[in-house]
């Protein structure tokens, strides 16, 4: 399954910006911004609000934007639901204009709002090279207008926090707090703070006291330029500053990792000599497996920058893990013609090594548990991921492996918080489709199948090609006589190369062999209309 070709269009055919009333839409940003403020939307809701925008004023068929949003897949009504209610969220806050997009009862949507093209903005010149490299980064203080001074403290407490969390990656360099501190209580212009200390980003930050609540905003700037890369706002009682305080910043600093490591590969390679060049190639691999929704297309450009850089530098650990995931996948997808135990064997191999080279980098562990669950190894994988959180309480992806680990060690019921954590962590995670995958097959094993047929469908409207999420929904929606559903996942199922008949299933789902009641889920997606593969009544295995 691959991820859907082509960057999403403007109105007027190409990829120049527009407006709907007050906003600002960059379609190749997957970005909309109102009074200079900008707000990261899913690629879906673009496409979809492109769509709309289209035919301003005029009704849009369900029909047509399914076939338009999603072409040649099999999703859901509720896909749609999903996208149109994320666009009504983040556009309803531009106040002066009162209605976006109506509902056309049982037919479709329409855009009342006005679109135009957008007037071209003067950009600021770009103010020096960032002489620390691409994903360099310094985090301001926080302005903090009105806190007590009771809490006073705050604003020092979470620039540690924040300025820590995102230099755990060991490619990115973040400018010490003590240097970043000398910045405090007085206006400075990002551009000129770029430039002073080399780095490719600056971060500012706010912190607003409303009643009871704290504000938290943040704004990633790219130093050569000024552009805002991304907006992150969210609020927690100040009463809980303890706690709430601590989750928001690992939250934040994920979304500005994902950003810092995406950002710094849009130019072309840096040059230099073969150090430098085999750390951008071993982030650009990175790149690829943690930023971008799990495709054979994506892991084979992974691949291949992965073996550039262990061709550059045979001992970087940031390329023995990427090459290690990568073949992690292509065992797990089928995704290559070698045989998976050979492929599996490599994956443990370079994980192993790159740990070894690096043993307080989180990443490896992460691979390692990958690898060590598909051997059918729980109690590595277990193990690979309480490290890899010891390392970094806020590496997301870990807390949702382990719910998976802990449904297949017998322990169902921690799946659902140790996902919530995962979300609550980075709610933005190019990966979570597996992460509602994860719920979802939990609450199977629990009997709540209403769960598990929502956290499907929500799985499936974050990556339509991610075949697991279909055989939970499969599975969830014949256990609940929704039969037609059922089969509709079942067709999408069969167009897998892994996970396409009954016996690949049986055989490439690790999840499945230690499932209570494997043979009565293979059931399931027979009666469902998944073709057996040819095999020996696999449903009666268990």
């Amino acid at each position: 399954m691959s991820e859907i070709e082509g960057e999403p269009r403007s109105p007027e055919g190409g990829d120049m910006p527009f407006r709907i009333g007050g906003w600002r839409v960059e379609p190749q940003l997957d970005e909309v911004s109102l009074d200079g403020e900008a707000v990261k939307l899913e690629p879906r809701a673009m496409r979809v609000l492109l769509a709309l925008a289209r035919e301003p004023g005029r009704l849009v068929t369900s029909e047509a934007l399914l076939d338009q949003v999603w072409p040649n897949l099999t999703v859901t009504s509720n896909s749609l639901y999903q996208a149109v209610g994320d666009l009504r969220r983040v556009l309803g806050a531009d106040k002066a204009t009162q209605v976006f997009i109506t509902t056309v009862s049982r037919r479709g949507y329409r855009l009342v709002a006005p679109v135009e093209r957008a007037k071209e903005e003067q950009r600021r010149p770009a103010p020096g090279v960032a002489r620390l490299g691409p994903r360099s980064v310094a985090i301001l203080p926080f302005g903090a207008p009105n806190l007590p001074e009771s809490h006073g403290f705050l604003a020092e407490v979470l620039l540690d926090d924040l300025i820590d969390e995102v230099s755990r990656h060991p490619a990115i360099v973040a400018i010490a707090r003590g240097t970043m501190l000398t910045f405090a209580g007085r206006p400075v212009d990002p551009l000129l703070v770029a430039r002073d200390l080399g780095v490719g980003f600056v971060v500012e930050g706010r912190l607003l006291l409303a009643a009871e609540e704290l504000r938290v905003s943040l704004r990633l700037i790219d130093g050569n330029g000024g552009r805002q890369v991304v907006a992150e706002e969210t609020a927690f009682a100040l009463a809980d500053w303890a706690n709430s305080g601590r989750l928001t910043m690992a939250r934040a600093a994920r979304r500005l990792l994902l950003e810092l490591a995406e950002g710094a590969t849009r130019g072309p390679p840096v040059e230099g000599g073969r150090d430098l060049r085999a750390i951008e190639a071993a982030m650009r691999a990175w790149v690829e497996l943690y930023c971008r929704p799990q495709t054979p297309e994506s892991n084979e450009r992974a691949w291949r920058w992965a073996e550039e850089a262990l061709a550059l530098d045979p001992d970087s650990a940031i390329g023995l893990n990427a090459l290690a995931f990568c073949e992690w996948r292509a065992a797990q997808y089928g995704w290559r013609p070698q045989e998976r135990a050979v492929l599996l064997t490599a994956a443990l191999e370079h994980a192993q090594r790159a740990i070894d080279l690096a043993p307080r980098n989180p990443d490896p562990y992460y691979t390692l548990a990958l690898a060590t669950l598909l051997a059918g190894d729980l109690n590595r994988a277990e193990a690979a991921l309480r490290h890899c959180i010891g390392l970094n309480a806020s590496y997301a992806p870990a807390h949702a492996l382990l719910g998976l680990v802990r449904t297949m060690q017998g322990f169902p019921q921690e799946a659902a918080a140790l996902c919530a954590r995962a979300f609550a962590l980075s709610p933005y995670e190019p990966l979570r489709a597996i992460w509602h995958w994860i719920v979802a097959w939990a609450a199977i094993v629990l009997d709540e199948d209403e769960t598990a047929l929502a956290q499907a469908e929500q799985g499936i409207a974050a990556n339509p090609h991610f075949p697991t999420c279909y055989v939970a929904g499969a599975i969830a929606a014949r256990r609940l006589g929704k039969n037609a559903l059922a089969a509709q996942y079942a067709r999408a199922l069969s167009a897998s190369p892994t996970f396409g008949n009954l016996a690949d299933i049986a055989e490439n789902l690790p999840a499945l062999h230690f499932a209570p009641l494997r043979s009565a889920y293979l059931a399931d997606l027979a009666a469902a209309g998944l073709p057996d593969g040819g095999a020996a009544d696999v449903t009666a295995s268990g």
